[in-house]
């Protein structure tokens, strides 16, 4: 534990969930980890929930939506998505290191270092990227992603 930390109370939440999205879940954490210990799956509910809570917040308050993204940097991003969930075999794109973002973007768009720093700041300039830390990004929704509306 960190000294000084703040550590929150913890809950149990009890929910009901399809059979094939609890093996999903449990398939992917042994793949993030290595190995599925005691604490993995909380950690990484909580951290998914946070997510979603940070999107419906995010949309529900008034707020200046920066410059929509170009047609070309919005199709080049779902390009990076889909080499992502095909070749790493992602099933929900929420967290992503770096270099399988950086492995997308050679693939789709072209290896060269340049390339790929040039497409990395559209896709943050544009909100579809945010940082986590050096080796993380969190894929962000469009700004137009309305929770709860089809």
């Amino acid at each position: 534990m960190i000294e000084g930390a703040i550590v929150e109370e913890k809950v149990q939440l009890k929910v009901y969930i399809p059979k094939s999205l609890d093996n999903a879940l449990r398939n992917v954490i042994s793949e993030k980890y290595g190995e599925f210990r005691k604490g993995y799956l909380s950690l990484e509910v909580e951290k998914a929930l946070n997510f979603w809570i940070s999107i419906f917040n995010e949309e529900h308050r008034v707020r200046k939506i920066g410059k929509h993204p170009g047609l070309k940097v919005e199709k080049v991003f779902e390009e990076v998505k889909s080499f992502l969930r095909n070749y790493f075999g992602y099933q929900v794109l929420l967290e992503v290191p770096i270099k399988h973002l950086k492995v997308a973007i050679a693939n789709v768009r072209g290896g060269h270092p340049k390339t790929i720093r040039t497409w990395l700041k559209r896709f943050e300039e544009n909100r579809l990227i945010r940082w986590k830390n050096h080796l993380e990004v969190e894929i962000l929704p469009p700004p137009e992603y309305k929770l709860g509306v089809k």
